[in-house]
């Protein structure tokens, strides 16, 4: 996937540059579909989650050596209402070197420590998101030169997912978001030719029926 990435930034491609996420944690890049590679192992992911295609958000991350890391935070789920009813499973793929998921619970400081290894995937639902910050630690710096890590994020809204508004799955520290399936309504700017969000538009972009 690096490789395909690189034959894309010679052949010009600005979109495909490397750029440094947030404080140079890591780095990714805005064009990872120029990697036949990528696109695969995407489509594969939303055929086996059973993700809505048009709910799909995705993110190429690399994680260059040991010491590149992703501090704890929310997907923009937890807090967007943009994504709010077009997101309810975060999945991750892991390719490379072995690091660690951590979890923190954000009401009562709880840890959780999840090893990544080569092939790995996991996925958490959206009361997870809201109760639980998520990152990846960097590893001691006697280790910093060891195999770097891709990591391939997707977000969408899967059938699949329990219903988390049932309260065996505890309240929600930060208030209920009403589950919503707003990607399937069209959008009427779109149908009026224009609409300024493109693919980022959590309507969908289709003649009214």
């Amino acid at each position: 996937m690096v490789e395909e990435i690189r034959v894309a930034q010679a052949e010009g491609s600005k979109e495909a540059r490397w750029a440094s996420w947030k404080d140079g944690c890591h780095l990714i890049t805005k064009a990872p579909e120029c990697s036949a590679t990528y696109c695969d192992v995407v489509a594969r992911v939303i055929s086996y989650f059973r993700i809505v295609e048009a709910s799909v958000y995705s993110r190429f991350n690399w994680y260059v050596n040991g010491a590149d890391w992703k501090p704890l935070h929310h997907d923009t789920a937890a807090f967007s209402q943009r994504r709010l009813g077009k997101q309810n499973i975060t999945v991750g793929v892991s390719l490379g070197g072995e690091r660690e998921l951590a979890f923190r619970h954000v009401q009562h400081g709880t840890l959780a420590y999840f090893p990544q290894l080569n092939g790995m995937a996991f996925s958490f639902g959206r009361r997870i998101n809201i109760n639980w910050k998520h990152g990846i630690n960097a590893l001691p710096p006697e280790k910093h030169d060891q195999l770097g890590r891709i990591s391939i994020i997707l977000w969408g809204w899967t059938d699949l997912a329990a219903d988390e508004n049932d309260p065996e799955y505890g309240e929600a520290v930060e208030g209920d978001v009403p589950k919503a399936e707003a990607f399937h309504r069209v959008c009427k700017q779109f149908q009026k030719g224009k609409c300024t969000y493109g693919e980022r538009c959590k309507f969908t972009h289709a003649e009214e029926p």
